[in-house]
């Protein structure tokens, strides 16, 4: 299990993801947190040398959650505090995705767009609803307990 720590300690993103598991994913679906995106822009390039790929994937992009459901991939983005940016940084993830050559036999199937948050925001429920995000606003009260350290 790959854990979130946030000064040594696993921080309120794993406990989102777990939540967004429990209580929003499908039957059957399998998960990937802090899931490394295999961007073929990146990973294709002609001029690589042997040291740049050691070091490419270091710096690949990093979704927060993949879910994989019989329905399709759930592309979630997990923030305490979202702004309107999130909305965006979803749509970016979205195109390194679906360049994702790990992904690819399974893109044919939809992909349904999320940003969680603790702290709900108007302005940003507006502005991904309008674009075709879910939003959810995770009560804090809901969030599973960190595993132990």
């Amino acid at each position: 299990m790959v854990v979130c720590m946030v000064q040594g300690r696993p921080g309120p993103q794993r406990q989102m993801a777990d939540w967004y598991m429990l209580y929003r994913a499908p039957p059957g679906a399998t998960s990937t947190y802090q899931a490394p995106i295999h961007d073929s822009a990146l990973l294709g390039r002609a001029d690589l040398t042997f040291g740049d790929v050691l070091m490419i994937r270091r710096a690949l992009p990093r979704a927060d959650l993949i879910v994989d459901s019989p329905e399709g991939i759930h592309l979630v983005e997990l923030k305490v505090r979202a702004t309107l940016a999130d909305v965006g940084q979803v749509f970016q993830y979205l195109r390194y995705l679906q360049r994702d050559t790990s992904l690819a036999a399974k893109m044919d199937r939809p992909v349904h767009l999320v940003l969680c948050t603790l702290n709900d925001n108007a302005n940003v429920r507006a502005a991904a609803e309008a674009d075709g995000i879910e939003y959810i606003a995770i009560p804090s009260a809901e969030l599973p307990a960190l595993p132990e350290a």
